[in-house]
């Protein structure tokens, strides 16, 4: 059995290499004879091919016993949202379809393609299907002109051959940014991810087509006063007055956050001294590049550290250069992050980034449709361990540094249980950004602690109360009554504080809302909310009333039901 499975593994692979193009693995390696070297392979002539086919009676491209349903992928597939490529009717004509070679302005298009004969594409397909599913829904949020397409390289060889593709799958993207015909930029399988095809949009033609799906922005006047209103994320009645937050203050905190960390917290004076920094420093870069929101200003100066890795390493001058191309939105942090205390703003900035980031991963999991291995996911201890690297070596608070690494060591909040190295589901992917709810909480809690130890006395439960985050007035569901949290509201209010408002529909924000009892996002005063409390009263007692009144009734009816011995049609058909 094993002998007749290799001899089936290496007719597989010979039929790959002898056939028009050859057939690509997931991870953008050629599969070729190990007796042919892969710069001969890549370079092969195309006259070959041609020469090969012609001398071939018994072509595999040959298209005389395949049905068009084998041929095709998506042509077929009545649920698909890819855009399969037909010929035109006149066969004398030459293939060039307008997708290709006649762009509109603006439209954006992404084409695979395949040929039917190769298993990887085969396997790719419902991947790709689910890509182009995913990328179709942020188009229409977003008012993106965009489409999927794809092309079947059997049927539709002379084509293939124009497009220079000798590989299968092979993934293009095509930007119409002249309205003429235009070399596509290839997307190796491995980097289909719509965050990562966005960002990709936005370096190459620089009109930020991923910003019109997310409310973040890159100027505060460009809001409205009622904008604003929707916006807000949460507010905060600690020092006993109103602290009003909005999405743009979380970002712009933390952008001025991350930019002062890498100003100030990176090479502080020094080299890097060890090749463990070194590697914390890349290892936190890419992260963030990949999970954070694509359309966040903040990217640019992601990319161009990340493209410049090696470079940065080298000087603090070459880190400092990139950064200062990238100034942060405001120069200051918000009120509702420094409270009038500018030595606070820094850490605030820097937790808000934190949260952005763990959300952002879940996403980018969720997100990662087309994702062919387990390691184009993030693990939550992956994550964790990031994060404990990070800090360990650039985080100036030394005390702050220590208590993290006490907790994180000694698996504080449950972290050896709750984050996971296997690759997961939602369920485990969710832990990372609630671990880190309870890890901030618990700086929250030590604080208040630390004050009240400075003036001689024990906090109240009153207090420690105060402090957690969300306030039990903002998000009711999200509190039991004996203190412990409500995870599926908690991870809720976390995604409509700090995750991007259109990254996800309106249906799913106001599911969000209604999952957390959340009256967040909208800014009221005090009168409005007892007017607010009166009304819930007054209906809550009407709508008491009606059902005590119901009640009654049909238990009356069936107390007459059964003294009688009438069961009437009638009266069965006013119970449902």
């Amino acid at each position: 059995m094993f002998r007749l499975s290799l001899l089936a593994a290496i007719f597989s692979l010979l039929f790959c290499i002898q056939s028009f193009g050859r057939c690509e693995s997931f991870d953008g390696n050629l599969q070729h004879d190990e007796h042919e070297s892969s710069s001969n392979t890549i370079n092969k002539d195309e006259s070959t091919f041609r020469n090969e086919e012609e001398e071939s009676d018994s072509d595999p491209d040959s298209t005389s016993e395949d049905k068009p349903e084998d041929l095709y992928f998506y042509l077929f597939d009545g649920e698909s949202v890819v855009t399969e490529y037909e010929a035109p009717p006149d066969k004398e004509a030459k293939e060039e379809p307008d997708f290709l070679y006649h762009p509109q302005p603006g439209h954006i298009r992404i084409v695979e393609f395949y040929a039917h004969w190769c298993p990887h594409c085969a396997h790719f397909r419902p991947k790709y299907n689910a890509f182009a599913k995913r990328m179709k829904e942020i188009a229409e949020r977003s008012k993106l002109e965009l489409d999927i397409y794809a092309v079947s390289c059997v049927p539709h060889r002379e084509l293939c051959r124009d497009q220079d593709i000798h590989g299968y799958p092979k993934i293009r993207l095509f930007l119409g940014d002249n309205g003429t015909e235009e070399e596509g930029i290839e997307i190796a399988i491995t980097d289909l991810h719509p965050f990562l095809v966005l960002q990709k949009i936005d370096e190459k033609t620089g009109t930020e087509a991923s910003a019109a799906f997310a409310t973040i922005g890159e100027n505060e006047e460009q809001y409205s006063h009622n904008e604003k209103n929707e916006l807000s994320a949460s507010r905060l009645d600690n020092d006993s007055f109103w602290i009003h937050r909005t999405k743009y203050d979380i970002y712009s905190d933390a952008y001025l956050s991350f930019h002062f960390a890498m100003e100030h917290g990176i090479f502080v004076g020094r080299d890097l001294p060890n090749k463990e920094a070194k590697k914390a420093f890349k290892d936190w870069i890419y992260l963030l590049n990949q999970v954070l929101p694509p359309s966040w200003p903040l990217q640019a100066m992601l990319s161009d550290i990340a493209h410049n890795i090696e470079t940065v390493l080298d000087s603090e001058a070459n880190l400092l250069e990139i950064v200062d191309r990238y100034p942060p939105p405001r120069k200051n942090w918000s009120q509702s992050c420094s409270r009038s205390d500018s030595t606070i703003g820094y850490t605030c900035g820097l937790w808000q980034l934190f949260h952005i980031v763990t959300l952002g991963v879940v996403e980018w999991n969720l997100n990662n449709v087309a994702g062919s291995h387990e390691y184009e996911f993030y693990t939550p201890r992956q994550v964790g361990q990031i994060f404990r690297t990070y800090i360990d070596n650039f985080f100036g608070c030394e005390v702050c540094r220590i208590n993290f690494l006490h907790d994180y060591d000694n698996c504080g909040f449950h972290r050896c249980e709750r984050l996971t190295t296997e690759y997961g589901s939602l369920k485990d992917w969710k832990e990372l950004p609630l671990w880190l709810f309870e890890v901030h909480n618990g700086v929250n809690s030590r604080l208040m602690k630390e004050r009240a130890e400075r003036d001689n006395r024990a906090p109240t439960q009153q207090e420690l109360t105060a402090v957690e985050w969300p306030a039990r007035k903002y998000c009711p569901l999200c509190w039991h009554a004996d203190g412990r949290f409500d995870p599926d509201a908690v991870y809720s209010f976390l995604q409509l504080t700090y995750w991007p408002d259109k990254m996800f529909s309106s249906n799913e924000r106001r599911d969000l809302v209604a999952a957390t009892g959340s009256t967040a996002e909208f800014h009221r005063n005090k009168d409005e909310e007892g007017i607010e409390s009166w009304v819930y009263s007054l209906v809550g007692l009407v709508l008491a009333s009606f059902l005590f009144t119901i009640a009654s009734w049909r238990a009356q009816k069936h107390r007459e039901i059964e003294r009688t011995g009438k069961h009437k049609k009638a009266d069965d058909d006013n119970f449902v």
